[in-house]
């Protein structure tokens, strides 16, 4: 099954063409992950190439399984999980938990500004220890970002702290968050919620 191109209920599907696993490419898939388990009953998919069972099976993976198209367009996706109103008062990243190379992506975007919006970077106390360490921690803090350990917004009391709209690039987040605190979700890129933690205001760049 292509990515995008089915959909897989309660299947295990394949994705193709996925190329060189990469640290960039290892966070993308652990949030695909995620957010598949978290929207629908896919615990499992496997990577042509890379998985141990998609390399002995092949075609077998998918064979017998009907193709149905799910969405015409990622727009679609976008819009079903976006239902961000108001101002933005709080952007989280971390969910699933970010990696040391994410906080340093996170860094890059930031380029020294200030954010106006609080900036919740979760992740597990390893990599925030490590981050402290190197220093990266001290860099983000001076940014206004704050680094949140082994925790995320989807079990944060964020009623009691009266947030009522979050930005988040977490599929799995704006999935949840609306229905467990009644709180609306902006739903974007990592580039999009920095932007926002630092304007203020949401820019959907969306296709």
């Amino acid at each position: 099954m292509k990515s995008g191109d089915t959909k897989s209920g309660d299947t295990i599907p394949i994705s193709e063409e996925i190329g060189i696993v990469s640290p960039d490419l290892v966070s993308w898939l652990k949030a695909l992950g995620a957010a598949m388990a978290a929207s629908g009953a896919v615990g499992l998919y496997h990577l042509e190439g890379v998985t141990p069972e998609a390399r002995e099976c092949g075609n077998e993976l998918t064979r017998g399984v009907k193709e149905v198209s799910v969405i015409e367009s990622l727009g679609q996706g976008y819009a079903a999980l976006g239902t961000g109103k108001g101002p933005v008062e709080l952007v989280s990243l971390g969910c699933p938990h970010a990696s040391r190379e994410d906080l340093l992506y996170v860094l890059r975007l930031l380029g020294g500004r200030k954010v106006r919006v609080p900036l919740w970077l979760s992740t597990s106390h390893v990599v925030r220890e490590r981050a402290e360490t190197e220093g990266l921690a001290v860099k983000l803090r001076d940014c206004g970002a704050e680094i949140v350990a082994d925790t995320c917004m989807v079990v944060a009391p964020l009623k009691e702290m009266g947030i009522h709209t979050l930005a988040t690039d977490s599929a799995k987040a704006a999935f949840y968050i609306p229905s467990h605190h009644g709180v609306s979700v902006y739903y974007g890129s990592r580039e999009e919620c920095v932007e926002a933690a630092v304007s203020g205001k949401w820019h959907s760049g969306c296709p």
